[in-house]
Protein backbone atom coordinates (compact mmCIF):
# COMPACT_ATOMS: atom_id res chain seq x y z
CA UNK A 1 0.00 0.00 0.00
CA UNK A 2 1.59 3.50 -1.07
CA UNK A 3 1.09 6.09 1.51
CA UNK A 4 1.35 10.11 1.06
CA UNK A 5 3.73 11.11 3.42
CA UNK A 6 3.77 10.74 7.20
CA UNK A 7 0.22 12.25 7.74
CA UNK A 8 -1.49 9.01 6.52
CA UNK A 9 0.68 6.68 8.93
CA UNK A 10 0.24 9.40 11.68
CA UNK A 11 -3.70 8.99 11.21
CA UNK A 12 -3.41 5.14 11.32
CA UNK A 13 -1.51 5.53 14.66
CA UNK A 14 -3.79 7.47 15.86
CA UNK A 15 -6.71 4.95 14.69
CA UNK A 16 -4.55 2.30 16.51
CA UNK A 17 -4.32 4.30 19.84
CA UNK A 18 -8.09 5.23 19.90
CA UNK A 19 -9.82 2.11 18.88
CA UNK A 20 -7.05 0.13 21.68
CA UNK A 21 -8.71 2.44 24.01
CA UNK A 22 -12.08 1.85 23.18
CA UNK A 23 -11.47 -1.31 22.54
CA UNK A 24 -11.12 -2.54 26.32
CA UNK A 25 -11.93 0.55 28.60
CA UNK A 26 -13.38 1.22 31.56
CA UNK A 27 -14.65 4.50 32.79
CA UNK A 28 -16.58 5.62 35.72
CA UNK A 29 -18.38 7.91 33.44
CA UNK A 30 -19.44 10.02 30.27
CA UNK A 31 -19.88 13.32 31.98
CA UNK A 32 -21.09 15.63 28.85
CA UNK A 33 -19.75 13.39 26.19
CA UNK A 34 -16.47 13.61 27.46
CA UNK A 35 -13.28 11.52 25.07
CA UNK A 36 -12.22 8.10 27.05
CA UNK A 37 -9.03 9.20 24.81
CA UNK A 38 -7.37 11.93 23.14
CA UNK A 39 -6.39 11.54 19.95
CA UNK A 40 -2.80 11.98 20.84
CA UNK A 41 -2.54 10.41 23.50
CA UNK A 42 -1.41 6.76 24.47
CA UNK A 43 -3.82 4.14 24.53
CA UNK A 44 -1.94 3.02 27.62
CA UNK A 45 -3.81 6.03 30.02
CA UNK A 46 -7.20 4.65 28.88
CA UNK A 47 -8.94 2.54 31.19
CA UNK A 48 -10.47 -0.90 29.44
CA UNK A 49 -14.26 -2.37 29.07
CA UNK A 50 -15.87 0.79 28.67
CA UNK A 51 -18.87 0.85 25.59
CA UNK A 52 -17.94 3.88 23.37
CA UNK A 53 -20.07 6.69 22.81
CA UNK A 54 -21.29 7.55 19.55
CA UNK A 55 -19.06 10.78 19.57
CA UNK A 56 -16.16 8.75 20.50
CA UNK A 57 -17.17 6.15 17.13
CA UNK A 58 -17.44 9.24 15.13
CA UNK A 59 -14.19 10.32 16.16
CA UNK A 60 -12.17 6.88 15.05
CA UNK A 61 -14.32 7.09 11.91
CA UNK A 62 -13.25 10.61 11.03
CA UNK A 63 -10.07 9.30 10.61
CA UNK A 64 -10.53 6.74 7.82
CA UNK A 65 -12.71 9.72 6.40
CA UNK A 66 -9.72 12.00 6.90
CA UNK A 67 -7.36 9.22 4.68
CA UNK A 68 -10.18 9.10 2.22
CA UNK A 69 -10.56 12.29 1.49
CA UNK A 70 -6.83 13.08 1.67
CA UNK A 71 -6.69 11.45 -2.03
CA UNK A 72 -9.81 14.10 -2.90
CA UNK A 73 -12.16 10.84 -3.81
CA UNK A 74 -15.27 10.52 -2.72
CA UNK A 75 -15.43 6.54 -1.85
CA UNK A 76 -18.22 4.97 -3.52
CA UNK A 77 -18.88 1.01 -3.49
CA UNK A 78 -19.46 -1.11 -6.02
CA UNK A 79 -22.94 -0.50 -6.45
CA UNK A 80 -22.51 3.45 -6.82
CA UNK A 81 -19.52 2.41 -9.51
CA UNK A 82 -21.85 0.17 -11.29
CA UNK A 83 -23.94 3.35 -11.36
CA UNK A 84 -22.02 5.77 -12.35
CA UNK A 85 -20.27 3.61 -14.88
CA UNK A 86 -22.84 4.58 -17.48
CA UNK A 87 -21.80 8.41 -17.62
CA UNK A 88 -17.76 7.02 -17.20
CA UNK A 89 -15.54 8.34 -20.48
CA UNK A 90 -13.65 5.48 -20.51
CA UNK A 91 -14.30 1.87 -19.80
CA UNK A 92 -10.13 2.30 -18.67
CA UNK A 93 -11.08 4.71 -16.20
CA UNK A 94 -13.57 1.98 -14.55
CA UNK A 95 -11.15 -0.30 -14.59
CA UNK A 96 -8.45 1.67 -13.31
CA UNK A 97 -11.07 1.78 -9.78
CA UNK A 98 -10.53 -1.42 -9.10
CA UNK A 99 -6.79 -1.51 -9.77
CA UNK A 100 -5.73 -3.00 -6.36
CA UNK A 101 -1.96 -4.42 -6.92
CA UNK A 102 0.77 -2.14 -5.09
CA UNK A 103 3.21 -0.82 -7.35
CA UNK A 104 6.76 -1.81 -6.54
CA UNK A 105 8.95 1.12 -6.17
CA UNK A 106 11.54 -0.38 -7.65
CA UNK A 107 14.23 1.36 -10.09
CA UNK A 108 13.53 -0.08 -12.91
CA UNK A 109 9.71 -0.25 -13.06
CA UNK A 110 10.48 3.76 -12.87
CA UNK A 111 12.80 3.50 -15.85
CA UNK A 112 10.07 1.37 -17.88
CA UNK A 113 7.71 4.44 -16.43
CA UNK A 114 9.70 7.24 -18.39
CA UNK A 115 10.67 4.52 -21.65
CA UNK A 116 6.39 4.37 -21.96
CA UNK A 117 6.07 8.40 -21.31
CA UNK A 118 8.34 8.65 -24.52
CA UNK A 119 6.18 7.21 -26.84
CA UNK A 120 3.03 8.34 -24.55
CA UNK A 121 0.97 8.54 -28.20
CA UNK A 122 1.25 5.29 -29.11
CA UNK A 123 0.34 4.18 -25.52
CA UNK A 124 -3.03 5.53 -26.30
CA UNK A 125 -3.10 4.20 -29.45
CA UNK A 126 -2.79 0.54 -27.61
CA UNK A 127 -5.34 1.42 -24.95
CA UNK A 128 -8.35 2.15 -28.02
CA UNK A 129 -6.78 -1.22 -29.60
CA UNK A 130 -9.26 -3.21 -26.92
CA UNK A 131 -12.06 -1.28 -28.01
CA UNK A 132 -13.48 -4.65 -28.96
CA UNK A 133 -12.36 -6.86 -25.65
CA UNK A 134 -12.08 -5.07 -22.86
CA UNK A 135 -15.26 -4.85 -21.65
CA UNK A 136 -15.38 -8.58 -21.61
CA UNK A 137 -11.99 -9.10 -20.47
CA UNK A 138 -12.83 -6.51 -17.53
CA UNK A 139 -16.49 -8.40 -16.80
CA UNK A 140 -13.92 -11.81 -16.49
CA UNK A 141 -11.62 -11.01 -14.33
CA UNK A 142 -14.10 -9.06 -11.99
CA UNK A 143 -16.09 -11.80 -11.84
CA UNK A 144 -13.57 -14.37 -10.77
CA UNK A 145 -12.19 -11.70 -8.52
CA UNK A 146 -8.63 -10.97 -9.98
CA UNK A 147 -6.29 -8.08 -10.37
CA UNK A 148 -8.04 -5.35 -13.00
CA UNK A 149 -4.34 -4.66 -13.85
CA UNK A 150 -4.16 -7.92 -16.29
CA UNK A 151 -6.47 -6.73 -18.07
CA UNK A 152 -3.59 -4.77 -19.74
CA UNK A 153 -1.66 -8.50 -20.17
CA UNK A 154 -2.69 -8.39 -23.93
CA UNK A 155 -1.56 -4.52 -24.48
CA UNK A 156 1.67 -6.20 -23.59
CA UNK A 157 1.44 -9.45 -25.40
CA UNK A 158 0.25 -8.17 -28.69
CA UNK A 159 -1.53 -4.82 -28.70
CA UNK A 160 -4.79 -6.31 -28.26
CA UNK A 161 -4.17 -7.86 -31.96
CA UNK A 162 -5.70 -11.50 -32.57
CA UNK A 163 -3.85 -12.49 -35.45
CA UNK A 164 -0.64 -11.63 -33.60
CA UNK A 165 1.94 -14.27 -34.32
CA UNK A 166 5.67 -14.82 -32.38
CA UNK A 167 8.71 -16.18 -33.32
CA UNK A 168 7.57 -19.31 -30.78
CA UNK A 169 4.59 -19.62 -32.55
CA UNK A 170 2.30 -18.42 -29.79
CA UNK A 171 -1.06 -16.81 -31.18
CA UNK A 172 -3.88 -14.58 -30.24
CA UNK A 173 -4.28 -11.42 -27.96
CA UNK A 174 -2.85 -13.95 -25.13
CA UNK A 175 -0.26 -15.24 -27.14
CA UNK A 176 -0.83 -18.90 -26.17
CA UNK A 177 2.37 -21.27 -27.31
CA UNK A 178 0.81 -24.60 -28.77
CA UNK A 179 1.56 -26.93 -25.33
CA UNK A 180 0.31 -24.27 -23.23
CA UNK A 181 -2.73 -24.15 -25.48
CA UNK A 182 -3.37 -27.94 -25.90
CA UNK A 183 -3.08 -27.95 -22.02
CA UNK A 184 -5.55 -25.57 -21.91
CA UNK A 185 -7.94 -27.19 -24.38
CA UNK A 186 -7.66 -24.37 -26.97
CA UNK A 187 -8.03 -26.59 -30.10
CA UNK A 188 -6.95 -25.73 -33.54
CA UNK A 189 -7.91 -27.49 -37.19
CA UNK A 190 -8.69 -26.07 -40.25
CA UNK A 191 -11.25 -24.10 -40.13
CA UNK A 192 -10.55 -22.95 -36.95
CA UNK A 193 -8.04 -21.60 -33.97
CA UNK A 194 -9.39 -20.82 -30.82
CA UNK A 195 -6.42 -19.37 -29.52
CA UNK A 196 -7.94 -16.34 -31.67
CA UNK A 197 -11.30 -16.80 -29.74
CA UNK A 198 -11.92 -14.07 -27.17
CA UNK A 199 -14.15 -15.77 -25.14
CA UNK A 200 -11.78 -19.41 -25.16
CA UNK A 201 -8.64 -17.70 -24.45
CA UNK A 202 -9.60 -15.04 -22.29
CA UNK A 203 -10.88 -18.19 -20.13
CA UNK A 204 -8.13 -19.72 -20.94
CA UNK A 205 -5.69 -17.59 -19.80
CA UNK A 206 -7.50 -16.29 -16.36
CA UNK A 207 -7.83 -19.89 -15.46
CA UNK A 208 -3.73 -20.36 -16.25
CA UNK A 209 -3.57 -17.11 -13.95
CA UNK A 210 -5.62 -18.00 -10.85
CA UNK A 211 -3.69 -21.49 -11.22
CA UNK A 212 0.16 -19.80 -11.20
CA UNK A 213 -1.38 -17.36 -8.17
CA UNK A 214 -2.18 -20.42 -6.51
CA UNK A 215 1.47 -21.95 -6.50
CA UNK A 216 3.34 -18.97 -5.73
CA UNK A 217 0.75 -16.92 -3.67
CA UNK A 218 2.44 -13.84 -5.13
CA UNK A 219 1.01 -12.18 -8.25
CA UNK A 220 4.17 -10.48 -9.64
CA UNK A 221 5.95 -14.18 -9.69
CA UNK A 222 2.71 -15.32 -10.91
CA UNK A 223 2.76 -12.96 -14.09
CA UNK A 224 6.39 -13.53 -14.52
CA UNK A 225 5.91 -17.14 -14.67
CA UNK A 226 3.00 -16.60 -17.17
CA UNK A 227 5.82 -15.34 -19.34
CA UNK A 228 8.49 -17.48 -18.67
CA UNK A 229 6.63 -20.73 -17.46
CA UNK A 230 6.50 -22.17 -13.46
CA UNK A 231 9.28 -24.49 -14.15
CA UNK A 232 11.85 -21.53 -14.54
CA UNK A 233 9.76 -19.37 -11.57
CA UNK A 234 10.00 -22.64 -9.25
CA UNK A 235 13.78 -23.99 -10.28
CA UNK A 236 15.00 -19.84 -9.00
CA UNK A 237 13.12 -20.10 -5.81
CA UNK A 238 14.30 -23.18 -4.83
CA UNK A 239 17.99 -21.78 -5.91
CA UNK A 240 17.40 -18.86 -3.72
CA UNK A 241 15.77 -20.65 -0.56
CA UNK A 242 19.26 -22.87 -0.91
CA UNK A 243 20.85 -20.05 0.16
CA UNK A 244 19.20 -18.47 2.55
CA UNK A 245 17.98 -15.57 -0.30
CA UNK A 246 14.54 -13.48 -0.20
CA UNK A 247 12.50 -15.14 -2.80
CA UNK A 248 10.84 -11.78 -4.05
CA UNK A 249 11.10 -11.19 -7.93
CA UNK A 250 13.44 -8.77 -7.78
CA UNK A 251 15.92 -11.03 -5.88
CA UNK A 252 15.73 -14.11 -8.25
CA UNK A 253 18.15 -15.29 -10.72
CA UNK A 254 15.52 -14.94 -13.73
CA UNK A 255 16.10 -13.76 -17.05
CA UNK A 256 16.10 -10.32 -17.52
CA UNK A 257 12.71 -10.51 -20.35
CA UNK A 258 10.53 -12.20 -17.58
CA UNK A 259 11.22 -9.24 -14.81
CA UNK A 260 10.85 -6.88 -17.75
CA UNK A 261 7.60 -8.09 -18.78
CA UNK A 262 6.13 -7.79 -15.03
CA UNK A 263 7.62 -4.01 -14.76
CA UNK A 264 6.20 -3.10 -17.96
CA UNK A 265 2.92 -4.36 -16.40
CA UNK A 266 3.26 -1.81 -13.22
CA UNK A 267 4.71 0.80 -15.51
CA UNK A 268 1.48 1.07 -17.42
CA UNK A 269 -0.87 0.41 -14.40
CA UNK A 270 0.93 3.43 -12.83
CA UNK A 271 0.58 5.84 -16.29
CA UNK A 272 -3.19 4.52 -15.99
CA UNK A 273 -3.71 5.59 -12.31
CA UNK A 274 -2.11 8.81 -12.78
CA UNK A 275 -3.73 9.40 -16.09
CA UNK A 276 -4.41 13.53 -15.60
CA UNK A 277 -1.29 14.03 -13.71
CA UNK A 278 0.93 12.61 -16.82
CA UNK A 279 -2.00 14.36 -19.53
CA UNK A 280 -3.13 10.95 -20.31
CA UNK A 281 -5.98 10.66 -23.08
CA UNK A 282 -8.44 7.73 -22.51
CA UNK A 283 -10.22 6.23 -25.73
CA UNK A 284 -14.30 7.22 -25.57
CA UNK A 285 -15.02 3.31 -24.77
CA UNK A 286 -18.21 3.52 -22.04
CA UNK A 287 -18.57 0.74 -20.01
CA UNK A 288 -21.12 -1.28 -22.27
CA UNK A 289 -21.19 -4.75 -24.14
CA UNK A 290 -19.67 -4.77 -27.64
CA UNK A 291 -20.76 -8.36 -28.90
CA UNK A 292 -23.42 -11.13 -27.70
CA UNK A 293 -22.98 -15.02 -27.92
CA UNK A 294 -24.96 -16.41 -30.58
CA UNK A 295 -25.43 -20.20 -30.92
CA UNK A 296 -24.55 -21.42 -34.51
CA UNK A 297 -25.55 -24.78 -35.96
CA UNK A 298 -23.31 -26.98 -37.79
CA UNK A 299 -22.56 -26.06 -41.06
CA UNK A 300 -22.85 -21.87 -40.56
CA UNK A 301 -20.18 -19.98 -41.75
CA UNK A 302 -20.02 -16.51 -41.55
CA UNK A 303 -20.93 -15.72 -44.59
CA UNK A 304 -23.92 -18.02 -43.97
CA UNK A 305 -24.29 -15.99 -40.44
CA UNK A 306 -24.21 -12.45 -42.45
CA UNK A 307 -26.89 -13.63 -44.64
CA UNK A 308 -28.75 -14.51 -41.88
CA UNK A 309 -28.24 -11.29 -39.60
CA UNK A 310 -27.27 -8.34 -41.52
CA UNK A 311 -24.17 -7.88 -40.07
CA UNK A 312 -21.63 -7.45 -42.52
CA UNK A 313 -19.05 -10.30 -42.68
CA UNK A 314 -16.37 -7.40 -41.98
CA UNK A 315 -17.95 -6.52 -38.81
CA UNK A 316 -18.24 -10.60 -37.70
CA UNK A 317 -14.96 -11.43 -38.95
CA UNK A 318 -13.04 -8.95 -36.40
CA UNK A 319 -15.47 -10.36 -33.43
CA UNK A 320 -14.66 -13.63 -34.91
CA UNK A 321 -11.04 -13.73 -35.74
CA UNK A 322 -10.93 -17.58 -34.68
CA UNK A 323 -11.95 -18.85 -38.07
CA UNK A 324 -9.99 -19.58 -40.58
CA UNK A 325 -12.13 -18.40 -43.36
CA UNK A 326 -15.62 -16.40 -44.47
CA UNK A 327 -16.94 -19.45 -46.01
CA UNK A 328 -15.73 -22.51 -44.21
CA UNK A 329 -18.02 -23.79 -40.45
CA UNK A 330 -16.45 -25.19 -37.89
CA UNK A 331 -17.14 -28.15 -35.36
CA UNK A 332 -14.75 -26.55 -32.68
CA UNK A 333 -17.38 -24.02 -31.15
CA UNK A 334 -21.20 -23.65 -31.51
CA UNK A 335 -21.40 -19.89 -31.24
CA UNK A 336 -20.28 -16.73 -33.10
CA UNK A 337 -20.23 -13.61 -31.46
CA UNK A 338 -22.33 -10.72 -32.76
CA UNK A 339 -22.11 -6.92 -32.24
CA UNK A 340 -24.99 -5.59 -29.66
CA UNK A 341 -24.77 -1.91 -30.78
CA UNK A 342 -22.24 0.39 -32.81
CA UNK A 343 -19.68 0.12 -30.39
CA UNK A 344 -17.70 -2.50 -32.20
CA UNK A 345 -17.10 0.52 -34.57
CA UNK A 346 -13.28 2.31 -34.66
CA UNK A 347 -14.75 5.19 -35.71
CA UNK A 348 -16.97 5.60 -32.35
CA UNK A 349 -14.00 6.13 -30.44
CA UNK A 350 -12.09 9.18 -29.89
CA UNK A 351 -9.33 10.36 -27.43
CA UNK A 352 -10.64 12.98 -24.73
CA UNK A 353 -8.37 14.85 -22.45
CA UNK A 354 -8.87 13.61 -19.04
CA UNK A 355 -11.17 16.20 -17.31
CA UNK A 356 -11.58 16.79 -13.38
CA UNK A 357 -14.52 14.52 -12.45
CA UNK A 358 -17.56 15.63 -10.68
CA UNK A 359 -17.01 15.68 -6.81
CA UNK A 360 -19.21 12.73 -5.84
CA UNK A 361 -17.99 10.53 -8.54
CA UNK A 362 -15.47 7.83 -7.91
CA UNK A 363 -14.15 8.49 -10.81
CA UNK A 364 -10.71 10.24 -10.22
CA UNK A 365 -7.27 10.92 -11.56
CA UNK A 366 -5.91 9.66 -7.74
CA UNK A 367 -5.26 6.44 -7.26
CA UNK A 368 -8.76 4.78 -6.01
CA UNK A 369 -6.42 1.29 -5.30
CA UNK A 370 -4.71 3.41 -2.83
CA UNK A 371 -8.09 4.73 -1.16
CA UNK A 372 -9.27 1.16 -0.89
CA UNK A 373 -6.41 0.04 0.64
CA UNK A 374 -6.47 2.96 3.37
CA UNK A 375 -9.76 1.48 4.01
CA UNK A 376 -9.40 -1.77 4.33
CA UNK A 377 -6.17 -0.86 6.69
CA UNK A 378 -8.53 0.99 9.24
CA UNK A 379 -10.75 -2.06 9.07
CA UNK A 380 -8.68 -4.24 9.46
CA UNK A 381 -6.83 -2.53 12.09
CA UNK A 382 -10.25 -1.93 14.31
CA UNK A 383 -11.18 -5.06 14.15
CA UNK A 384 -7.93 -6.16 15.38
CA UNK A 385 -7.63 -3.86 18.26
CA UNK A 386 -11.02 -4.58 19.31
CA UNK A 387 -10.79 -8.49 19.25
CA UNK A 388 -7.53 -7.67 21.65
CA UNK A 389 -9.84 -5.44 24.19
CA UNK A 390 -12.54 -8.23 24.34
CA UNK A 391 -9.37 -10.30 25.32
CA UNK A 392 -8.09 -7.79 28.41
CA UNK A 393 -11.73 -7.35 29.45
CA UNK A 394 -12.66 -11.43 29.47
CA UNK A 395 -9.21 -11.49 31.60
Amino acid sequence: MRTRGTGTWSNLIRVAAVSLAIAGCTVTSHQQEQYLISPDAGAGQADLCQTPTDVEMNTINGYAEELIHSYNVHYKNENDAMKDAGNTSSLWEYAVFDMDLVNPKHKYITQQINEVKKKQKFFEKQLANGHLYLYHIVNELKSRDMPLELAVIPIIESNFNPHAVSHSGARGIWQFVPITARNFKLKKDSTYDMRRDVIASTDAALTYFNYLYKIFNDWNLAIAAYNLGEGTVMKAIRVNKSLNRPTDLWSLPLPRSGVNYVEKLHAYTDLLRNAKQNKLKFPDMPYRPVFKKTHITPGTSLKKLSERTGISVERLRKLNPGFTSDTKPTTLVNYALIPVNDMDLRENYTLEKVKNPPKETYRTHAIAANIKAEKQAYEQLLAQTEKIGRASCRE
